[in-house]
């Protein structure tokens, strides 16, 4: 009774009554390949037409969902690929607790982009700050302005990096703040030790203050703790982030030592005031191992996705 309500099992078998597209098809059948690396965010449609065409032209299909949490909050598979490839134990049990992917079909690969995470860098003394659209954290402006007077009159230093939906607005009011230095910089570079890389300012940090981005796992890869502001407004309703962070991908995230939800902007700023003086009580060691059942980070990501391909083919 449970499968004749849910809707994404009721989804998948109209989706399996519609034959693909005859462009699908023919693309599949033009290329002919040994196998389809299926690089997905689960929620968006788009390349469910090549997946099913393949699907049905006996072709295998190895899944790779683009993050950690795609299992949890982006819903279902309309059509399912033979076998998957995750970030990391935690993706693991969702896949086989909420997908019904069975463990041989599940491969822990790492994600590739967090290969520079293989080590943890020499610890920085900088704050630094990173931020999303004003559509998920509508007070974030107040927030840098108090932290930046703050580090004006302690003598340290803040890295504010702008959402890039926000990147123009906020070079007119950062400008002004002497102790905040704007991050403009976008993307990730795959080149170990490249210095465009995001994890240079991630290293080059006593602590990262994040509302609900990757960046707090990445900072715990690398041992640094992670300060979430919990009372800020955003899309989630009046709970604002604190709301964000019950989600359950979110729930074992925030009780890692050397994760922090600050309720107020008083207590946030006090941990940011502890992070500096290096006098927050955590386990950089600990950190990291827990960041590493999400994102198994250990320089080797590439090999395995390689190993897994050649599994399937």
């Amino acid at each position: 009774m449970r499968r004749i309500h849910d809707p994404e099992a009721i989804g998948r078998r109209i989706e399996t009554l519609v034959p693909p597209s005859r462009a699908a098809r023919a693309i599949v059948e033009a290329v002919r390949p040994d196998l389809v690396l299926w690089p997905t965010l689960i929620h968006q449609a788009d390349d469910t037409e090549v997946i099913k065409a393949a699907k049905a032209l006996g072709v295998p299909v190895l899944a790779a969902p683009a993050s950690w949490d795609n299992l949890t909050t982006k819903g279902g598979f309309l059509v399912r690929p033979d076998r998957l490839m995750v970030w990391g134990k935690a993706s693991a049990e969702h896949a086989i607790q909420r997908h019904g992917f069975g463990p041989q079909d599940v491969h822990i690969t790492g994600p590739p982009h967090w290969d520079v995470y293989g080590h943890v860098w020499p610890q920085g003394d900088r704050v630094f700050i990173v931020g999303t659209s004003v559509h998920f954290w509508a007070d974030e402006r107040q927030m840098v302005e108090q932290l930046a007077a703050e580090a004006l009159m302690a003598g340290w230093k803040i890295v504010y990096r702008p959402h890039p939906s926000r990147l123009k607005e906020d070079r007119a009011w950062v400008g002004p703040l002497t102790s905040v230095e704007l991050d403009s910089r976008l993307g990730y570079d795959l080149a170990p030790g490249f210095q465009e890389h995001i994890a240079d300012r991630v290293a080059g940090s006593c602590a990262v203050v994040a509302a609900f981005s990757s960046l707090v796992i990445e900072a715990a890869l690398l041992g640094r703790p992670a300060i979430i502001p919990a009372f800020a407004q955003s899309a989630h309703g009046p709970g604002g982030v604190l709301t964000h962070s019950s989600f359950e991908h979110m729930q074992s995230v925030v009780e890692w030592p050397g994760v922090f939800l600050c309720r107020t902007l008083p207590g946030l700023i006090g941990k940011v005031r502890k992070a500096v003086a290096g006098t927050l009580e955590y386990d950089p060691a600990e950190l990291r191992r827990r960041a590493l059942q999400v994102a198994f980070a250990d320089g080797h990501a590439q090999e395995r996705i390689v190993a897994a391909v050649k599994e399937m083919t």
